[in-house]
């Protein structure tokens, strides 16, 4: 699932059976830098608390109710940097630099352009992904820039 960075994100587990079904998360894989803010609910969903980009990876949810093999659901969390405009005249055009140069897709980065937002995600972040990310909003009337900073630790 794609989520913006500092949103609240929810992701369900369900399951039924007899006797009923122990539910438990895993993240698969190896979170980077600090920790981050979540809490699994009684429904068996775990709750994130504004995710940043340390959320993101691989997570496992399985049921076990020690009949058989456990049932395994896996989610794939990717956060993503917005550029939105909030006033003005579309149509609008979306450019993303990172340290002052045009950014390229990748593998790992990928841009989508909509009416009036642009994404940028980042799948498989790694080291060299830490820099200053610059987004370039462009209509008629003129353009706007915004930068932000991304640490990778």
């Amino acid at each position: 699932r794609r989520v913006v960075k500092g949103a609240n994100l929810s992701l369900p587990c369900a399951a039924s059976g007899h006797p009923e079904p122990k539910l438990t998360w895993y993240r698969i894989t190896r979170p980077t830098g600090i920790f981050f803010l979540f809490r699994k609910n009684s429904d068996g969903s775990i709750f994130f608390v504004r995710v940043q980009k340390e959320s993101q990876g691989m997570y496992r949810c399985s049921a076990a109710n020690g009949i058989g093999a456990p049932l395994n659901k896996t989610v794939k969390v990717t956060v993503t940097a917005t550029c939105s405009v909030i006033t003005g005249s579309p149509p609008f055009t979306f450019r993303w630099l990172k340290n002052n140069k045009d950014l390229q897709e990748d593998g790992a980065v990928t841009i989508e352009n909509w009416k009036d937002y642009s994404n940028l995600a980042i799948t498989k972040l790694a080291k060299s992904h830490a820099a200053n990310y610059t987004c370039i909003a462009t209509n008629a009337a003129g353009s706007d820039r915004y930068t932000n900073g991304l640490v990778v630790n």
